[in-house]
């Protein structure tokens, strides 16, 4: 389900840069298709999860939440930006793709200085039949499954943000 969401915002932003007077070149728009995959996500997980890993410092309930609606405002703002060329959207990403970075440096670092920590804190937030299936290796590959990804593409924005500021007119 979620994948078909994120396929549906792609296919909407390409159909909208058709459109457009201006169009935007190819490196924008996989920029905004990430931004707006994020954006998917982020929403869809607001209200499911209880808890999330912000660096070294696990937030739990309304803090939680909070952070989710903090990034989605940043997230959108930015998208929001990018389509309009804005200077300030190109700082805000750059600023927002570095402290991602940072905090993906953290989440792992704190993994890996305290494993069993997250390990038993996942038995709060996760039923007892997937909890069951858990094991620290597995758990290991997740995290680095989400994290050296996420950095990585998390820097190659940031690149291209750095690298493009002609794009930006405003």
């Amino acid at each position: 389900m979620d994948i078909f969401l994120a396929v549906a915002v792609t296919l909407a932003l390409f159909y909208l840069n058709q459109q457009s007077q201006r169009k935007l070149p190819f490196g924008m728009m996989l920029v905004i298709v990430f931004i707006g995959w994020t954006l998917v996500l982020i929403l869809l997980s607001t209200f499911k999860t209880s808890g999330m890993q912000l660096g070294p410092v696990f937030v739990s309930d309304t803090g939680a939440v909070i952070v989710y609606i903090l990034t989605i405002g940043i997230l959108a703002a930015t998208a929001y930006g990018i389509i309009r060329r804005a200077g300030w959207a190109r700082k805000l990403g750059i600023g927002w793709y570095i402290l991602s970075m940072m905090l993906a440096s953290f989440n792992l670092a704190a993994y890996f200085a305290n494993p069993a920590f997250y390990f038993n804190a996942s038995q709060r937030y996760l039923s007892p039949e997937i909890f069951a299936k858990l094991t620290p290796a597995v758990m290991t590959i997740a995290e680095l499954l989400a994290t050296v990804p996420s950095f990585l593409v998390s820097l190659a924005i940031v690149i291209y943000l750095v690298r493009n500021k002609d794009f930006f007119v405003r």
